[in-house]
């Protein structure tokens, strides 16, 4: 075993670990030993007619199939900390060969608050294959390839007084595939000091400095570290809407394994305006990144998104989902993804009391370099879905 494979299995295990000591410190602690858990199960069984699945640029193959999905999520909350985490499997079997797999997704977040400071963290586990990981990574999208991601997100938060606050935003993540001749595991990591000062209750101002650093853990050596100022804006508009953007300048220092070291600079920002009533509710969001890939290369990813639903009479809810993303290269290679978009509808239609049954439509498309077509696929998707009562102990 390769010292790479070492340091990414060892990443992988520090991350596990980390999220599983904030799922027992949260559980075992007094406070919680006393309060009451939620525990809310879910059970969903959906059918899948996709023409064109990998987004391939010819020669796309039809997929159909099913996919079960067991769902839980357990929660309890006290009067200073909360932790809730919810698992799925994703259990699918398709027509074509290699595409049906057993899956597992899983996030976790809890918090912790004291008298003037407060602690966060959120993870995140995907255990599934390049089939989906990949349409906005490397876009290169093969079936029957294992890939794992790990992520954890730190925040520690103390008042200084009664209108300036630091805090100090964590972030690690690793990238693990089954096959290294196609992929290249990687690892991130990242931290920003953050002052924020309070102007009124509806505006916060912010002085950032984001720093990360990437490098891969397989094939070809190639790290990266960023670091640069930024400033940002929170206001709470109304009680419904909030609006919150970022925007600085940074370094970028890339060293590749026989090319030496180059040194770049480049704006990023962040944007996000929601929006929430009872009965509609929306979240536009935009922002500008370095973002580490599979392929072992740092890109410049420019997203905007908007995912939005209105609740109709009798048990109808329609809910809209658009993501599109541009790829920016330092040295573009035929076959980069250089763009890709996402665009769905979804109704859910409540059954009974407690099935919900939700058709949707998904639209993929995909643009590369070089001389090739843009792939695109038009998906069909029904799911049924049935919520069981909730579960509540001590």
């Amino acid at each position: 075993m390769g010292l790479s494979a070492v340091l990414t299995r060892d990443a992988s295990r520090r991350l596990g670990v980390a999220c599983a000591l904030l799922a027992v410190g949260g559980i075992w602690s007094p406070q919680a030993r006393a309060a009451e858990f939620d525990v809310k199960p879910k059970y969903s069984q959906s059918f899948e007619l996709d023409p064109n699945p990998l987004l391939a640029p010819a020669g796309g193959k039809t997929l159909y199939g099913t996919v079960f999905m067991p769902e839980v999520t357990l929660s309890r909350d006290t009067a200073d900390s909360s932790i809730s985490m919810d698992t799925r499997l994703d259990l699918s079997r398709y027509n074509l060969e290699k595409f049906s797999s057993s899956d597992v997704h899983s996030t976790i977040a809890g918090k912790k608050s004291w008298e003037v400071s407060y602690f966060t963290m959120s993870g995140k586990l995907d255990y599934d294959t390049t089939r989906s990981s990949e349409f906005t990574n490397s876009g290169v999208n093969v079936a029957g390839i294992r890939h794992t991601g790990f992520s954890l997100a730190p925040e520690y938060g103390i008042s200084l007084d009664s209108r300036n606050t630091f805090v100090l935003d964590g972030s690690a993540s690793t990238a693990v595939y089954g096959d290294s001749r196609i992929y290249q595991n990687y690892v991130t990591y990242g931290l920003s000091p953050t002052l924020e000062h309070a102007f009124d209750v509806k505006d916060v101002g912010e002085l950032i400095l984001q720093t990360s650093h990437y490098n891969t853990t397989s094939g070809f050596r190639n790290s990266a570290n960023t670091i640069g100022p930024a400033v940002g804006w929170k206001r709470q508009m109304t009680p419904s809407l909030s609006f919150n953007a970022s925007g600085g300048y940074q370094m970028v220092k890339i060293d590749v394994a026989g090319l030496g070291t180059s040194t770049q600079y480049q704006s990023f920002y962040s944007v996000d305006v929601t929006y929430k009533q009872p009965r509609d509710s929306f979240d536009l969001t935009s922002s500008r990144q370095v973002q580490p890939q599979s392929s072992g290369r740092l890109i410049t990813a420019t997203t905007f998104g908007l995912s939005g639903s209105h609740f109709f009479t009798r048990g109808i809810t329609d809910t809209v989902y658009i993501n599109y993303q541009t790829s920016d290269y330092t040295t573009p290679l035929p076959g980069n993804e250089t763009s890709f978009l996402e665009a769905s509808n979804k109704v859910s239609y409540q059954l009974a009391k407690r099935w919900v049954i939700q058709p949707s439509l998904r639209y993929r498309r995909e643009g590369r370099v070089g001389n090739y077509a843009p792939a695109e696929s038009e998906a069909l998707i029904v799911t049924l879905a049935f919520t069981p009562p909730e579960i509540n102990f001590q």
